[in-house]
């Protein structure tokens, strides 16, 4: 439940009813991310292909490191829902659960290779603002490409982004994903 009106399942039309079955035969139901947006079918459209591009095609990054990202930046701005669904997601791309669920609850704490922690650190920074050439040749140092910074910072942005929406509009975790979860 959203704290705006969103579309039911038997209310989708067009576009939006297309969505929600992809969603369901793909998962089981329908992401709370998607519901969000099925008052504007065009941004659904957009934000479905963006997600697919910037977490689920094959890039720079693997998806493991789209995943970490994911949950520290998630848990950097406590938001519980993008936490769960991304701690499931990075277990799914093949790192432990004990991990995975070291790197959502307190990153920092987390036993993570200097290069990993390195890209987390960058990921959530609290002050872009002081980021400067010497930053990203620290980064380089540690055998990041500039794609791989320009990805983290996508990749970072992307879930300040999922969490301010998730946050601010009071949406819960999905019950058919616990199941996944």
């Amino acid at each position: 439940m959203t704290f705006i009106r969103t579309l039911g399942n038997d209310e989708a039309e067009g576009t939006v009813a297309k969505a929600f079955a992809a969603s369901i035969e793909a998962t089981g139901g329908v992401f709370e991310t998607t519901r969000l947006l099925s008052i504007w079918p065009e941004l659904l459209l957009a934000e479905q292909r963006r997600y697919n591009t910037v977490m689920l095609e094959e890039t720079a990054l693997t998806r493991a490191e789209k995943e970490m990202i994911a949950c520290a930046v998630s848990a950097a701005n406590r938001c519980r829902y993008c936490i769960a669904h991304h701690t499931a997601m990075l277990i799914e791309a093949g790192t432990d659960a004990g991990l995975a669920n070291a790197i959502a609850d307190d990153y920092p704490a987390a036993d993570l290779p200097a290069r990993q922690r390195a890209m987390l650190d960058f990921a959530t920074t609290d002050r872009p603002d002081q980021s400067n050439a010497d930053t990203i040749e620290a980064m380089r140092r540690l055998g990041f490409d500039d794609r791989q910074l320009l990805e983290i910072v996508i990749v970072a942005g992307f879930f300040h982004d999922y969490n301010l929406r998730v946050s601010m509009f009071g949406l819960e975790l999905e019950d058919w994903a616990g199941q996944r979860v």
